[in-house]
């Protein structure tokens, strides 16, 4: 059976009709019918009812529809794949930007960087540009440089709101309790009401998105700590160790706190996690995004 004949066949099935099915396929009528007939000997059996002007499917040409469509389906999903891979296989250019505190996630950065090493030599001669974004506007308000990136990676959970975009959770991670060694002893599960009505949350400055998903933490576990903020890692770490306060956040971001007299504890299961998102533009009509994105998903499991 050749895909042609298929194609007639499903055609004339759906509209009963092969003066109509012979228009919308800008054939013959006679081309039509004879295709039809051909595929109906090379089966070995009657595709079709013919009373009069009027036709029906025999049971063996319903059985042929359902599989024949299911069959064309695939046979456009494999050719759009194949133009798609043309395209990249032509040479292209990828622009990829990376939202604080995505950079401190390490595992993501290495399977991000691989993927596009890997990426580049098999779609070679493909351009690849990495950006790296520390700016607190949200997306939403940044058109401008939206529309000049072809994937933003951000953890930002406003970026959920923007109907321009399509996003994904690529990657998700666990929030973690850190405080100093008197404050969470060792093998003793911390009791975080009595935590952090103690002691106040410390975050730092420059990972304020982060805080947007604590606060669905705290907001599951009806805590309302205070909060403080600090510049730079070296003041968060010697408030922990001086015992001045606690932190929340995901180890992923906090390979700093591996340190001695500085202690770390799981929360609650069924708490939300951080993520990780892809953000792409709905408008770009370039193949790129979508071939790089499969890739990463498998990079990442």
């Amino acid at each position: 059976m050749e895909i042609r004949s298929l194609s007639y066949f499903v055609a004339v099935a759906r509209q009963l009709s092969f003066s109509r099915a012979a228009e919308s396929l800008y054939v013959s009528q006679s081309s039509l019918s004879k295709n039809i007939a051909a595929l109906e000997k090379e089966l070995g059996v009657s595709l079709f009812v013919r009373k009069g002007r009027g036709i029906s499917l025999t049971p063996a040409g319903k059985a042929l529809l359902e599989g024949a469509q299911s069959l064309l389906e695939q046979e456009e999903s494999l050719a759009q794949s194949v133009r798609h891979m043309a395209n990249a296989s032509a040479g292209g250019r990828l622009v990829l930007q990376l939202r604080q505190p995505v950079p401190s996630c390490k595992s993501f950065c290495r399977a991000l960087i691989r993927c596009a090493q890997d990426f580049r030599e098999e779609h070679a001669p493909l351009e690849l540009e990495f950006r790296y974004d520390d700016s607190p506007t949200p997306i939403s308000s940044l058109p401008s440089a939206r529309d000049n990136v072809d994937i933003y990676f951000s953890m930002a959970n406003e970026v959920k709101m923007d109907p321009a975009l399509d996003i994904e959770s690529l990657m998700e991670m666990p929030f973690y309790l850190f405080a100093a060694d008197r404050i969470l002893p060792e093998g003793e599960k911390p009791h975080l009401p009595e935590i952090l009505g103690q002691y106040p949350l410390l975050f730092l400055e420059d990972e304020g998105n982060a805080v947007l998903d604590v606060g669905d933490v705290l907001q599951q576990l009806e805590l309302r700590p205070t909060i403080l903020y600090k510049k730079g890692a070296t003041a968060l770490l010697t408030d922990l160790l001086l015992g001045k306060g606690v932190s929340i956040m995901p180890e992923e971001l906090s390979p700093e706190f591996q340190i001695h007299g500085i202690r770390k504890a799981p929360l609650p299961d069924g708490l939300p996690h951080i993520s990780i998102y892809s953000l792409c533009r709905r408008s770009n009509k370039n193949p790129l995004p979508a071939l790089f994105l499969d890739e990463l998903r498998e990079a990442l499991k």
